[in-house]
């Protein structure tokens, strides 16, 4: 059964997700602040954990990005659900996070992106129709449902860098090392908005909610989309 968190401040939208979301066989225990978060954490990791934003002492996205930041909790869903809903907070949201729902929340939709999330994340490895290709020859990745995108050269090359480190986080330095070989070096900020297109573009032909390229503050990035390497070079 999928183990569930929800770390909701308001005691009746907590029960209600509580009841609605056990009542469709989730397993659910219910948080209102980071410090009870933290010791259901301790007791057992959960599959995933719907994430409130404004919440008393440490906020959701601060609790987002410090989960990201250890490595335990790599495998961990994160869906916000929030009532905050102006753009910049749902991009910053989604740079940690692998959906953001906004309030009042419609619980069907929410059951249906809590589905999309843990297949993508229990999805397995050796079913070879799911997976991405990337193909360098022509500047395009193709999803397992056979859209294509076409990338830049150097979209192509952080594609290349997250690849070959597929599964695990890279640094902002290894990328730029990988792009300076063609390209003078970017500054940081240059080279994070070029990411987060790379990461919009990606989103734009998958069928999933979760987030493609995930951010870890002070650390990097790592690339979540299955991806056939064999095929990379196509």
């Amino acid at each position: 059964m999928t183990l569930l968190y929800i770390v909701e401040d308001n005691p009746e939208l907590l029960s209600d997700a509580l009841i609605w979301l056990n009542d469709e066989h989730f397993e659910c225990r219910g948080a209102v602040d980071a410090e009870e978060l933290d010791s259901l954490l301790q007791a057992q990791l959960p599959d995933m954990v719907l994430l409130d934003w404004m919440l008393p002492g440490e906020d959701g996205l601060a609790i987002a990005h410090r989960l990201r930041e250890s490595e335990a909790n790599e495998q961990i869903g994160l869906v916000f659900m929030t009532a905050r809903r102006n753009i910049d907070d749902r991009l910053a949201g989604l740079d940690v996070a692998d959906a953001y729902m906004t309030k009042p929340i419609n619980y069907l939709e929410l059951k249906a992106v809590i589905s999309s999330v843990i297949r993508r994340i229990k999805l397995p490895t050796e079913i070879g129709n799911s997976f991405w290709q990337l193909n360098s020859n022509n500047l395009a990745v193709q999803s397992p449902s056979n859209q294509w995108l076409n990338l830049t050269e150097r979209e192509l090359i952080i594609m290349k860098c997250l690849l070959e480190k597929q599964g695990k986080i890279v640094t902002l330095e290894e990328i730029n090392c990988a792009l300076s070989s063609h390209y003078p070096h970017l500054e940081k900020s240059s080279l994070e908005r070029l990411i987060s297109r790379l990461r919009s573009k990606l989103k734009s032909i998958s069928s999933d909610s979760e987030n493609p390229i995930r951010s870890y503050r002070h650390k990097g990035y790592r690339l979540t989309l299955p991806f056939d390497r064999r095929l990379t070079d196509k």
